[in-house]
């Protein structure tokens, strides 16, 4: 489970870097130390397991170490967004009426944003310099809507914005699947990676969460930037050498187009893609540029991430002839096509994809009926034809 992988991590907690942000970086043991504050802090108001915790996410380290410590325990991380602007973020703030809320000082003196805290539960200030203290404040408190153990953030469709909770054990299952498995240290326990993820989108949006924690998950470190620039984002892999990265489409069109020095990205083997549909010309045009493959995914937030993908081996053999498939179901996954009456239909034959998956709460043993129009062929590759309705194809990766 993910709370025994990340406790194990911040229990032996090394003096090496976890989080970095710039010329900042957070050491396991500065988790650590954090984790202890915040817990003890929660403890004092008796919120334990299941508690909501609402935490103001940024792309630093502070809030990284913040990620960490309620994952490692079970309580309930509900994500907020403060690049959504003060206004919105007060109404999420008062729509999820919760406990309390942990954010930075900057966030905090935002317009509203105590006051609309301060109307439901208790605010605890974090901060670079690894200050985790509640202020005296006395809330008004509700009664808190105690919830399953996970993350609970926003995800975007084309039919509005809606909140989803995603367990710790449907997260664990797919790390595990995405092979963020970590590595075993004496006696079993979980060792911590030298390798580095870097995350270039917001960590308050699911795609950059999901990668900070899985990044943590594998006991990597994690290097934070504010957003896609190329020179930053290429300096990034320069520095600190990663195997693979995520990159949406207009961020590889970018990169692409700035015509880096190849040399410079040579540790980098493969790119994700999956949070939008990607040209096969890009995925070439990348590939002839800079000699890295193009891994797509097809995922939704309902089962946890990627679902079907490609892997390196599967570009290698195949990427010529099937070129627009979003890949093959990964382990733990099953896929089928079904037609009026939910038939099964054969290789080739196009209508409404079905899911099957071992991170669901039922373990994988019912078929769930996604939204995508599509077919499956006969070497197993799924291919994506259009939508039902107004669901966002690949809105999690």
């Amino acid at each position: 489970m993910i709370q025994q992988r990340l406790g194990s991590l911040l229990k032996r907690a090394p003096a090496r870097a976890a989080v970095v942000y710039g010329e900042t970086a957070w050491t396991w043991t500065q988790l650590a130390a954090l984790s202890e504050k915040l817990n003890r802090l929660l403890n004092m108001v008796a919120l334990g397991d299941g508690a909501r915790i609402g935490v103001a996410l940024e792309n630093r380290p502070q809030s990284g170490a913040v990620v960490a410590a309620l994952l490692a325990t079970d309580r309930c991380l509900t994500a907020l967004n403060p690049l959504r602007g003060p206004e919105r973020l007060c109404a999420d703030i008062e729509a999820n009426a919760l406990p309390v809320v942990v954010a930075s000082s900057h966030v905090l003196a935002l317009p509203g944003v105590r006051r609309a805290i301060a109307r439901h539960g208790r605010t605890i200030v974090v901060d670079w310099d690894g200050t985790c203290e509640m202020e005296s404040v006395e809330p008004v408190l509700v009664t808190d809507r105690s919830t399953a153990p996970g993350v609970a953030v926003e995800t975007l469709t084309v039919g509005g914005r809606k909140q989803v909770l995603l367990t710790y054990q449907q997260l664990a299952t797919a790390f595990r699947s995405a092979g963020a498995r970590g590595r075993a240290g004496d006696a079993g326990t979980v060792a911590h990676e030298t390798g580095a993820t870097i995350v270039s989108t917001p960590i308050a949006q699911i795609g950059g969460l999901v990668s900070l924690v899985a990044s943590m998950y594998a006991g990597r470190r994690t290097v934070l930037l504010d957003g896609f620039l190329v020179d930053e984002w290429v300096h990034a892999v320069e520095r600190y050498r990663p195997y693979a990265a995520e990159l949406t489409p207009g961020a590889m069109r970018a990169l692409v187009e700035a015509n880096a020095s190849a040399h410079r990205l040579a540790s980098l083997q493969v790119i994700t893609c999956g949070t939008d549909p990607c040209p096969p010309q890009l995925a070439d045009a990348l590939f002839s540029r800079y000699g890295i493959r193009v891994v797509l995914t097809y995922g939704a937030v309902e089962f946890s991430g990627a679902v079907a993908g490609w892997t390196r081996a599967d570009h290698v053999r195949w990427w010529i002839r099937k070129q627009g498939a979003a890949g093959r179901a990964l382990p733990g996954v099953a896929l089928r096509v079904v037609g009026r009456g939910g038939v099964e239909l054969p290789a080739g034959t196009s209508g409404v994809l079905e899911i099957r998956s071992a991170r669901e709460a039922d373990a994988g043993r019912q078929w769930v009926r996604t939204s995508d129009l599509a077919r499956l062929d006969e070497d197993g590759f799924l291919w994506i034809e259009g939508r039902t309705d107004d669901a966002m194809i690949g809105a999690f990766a």
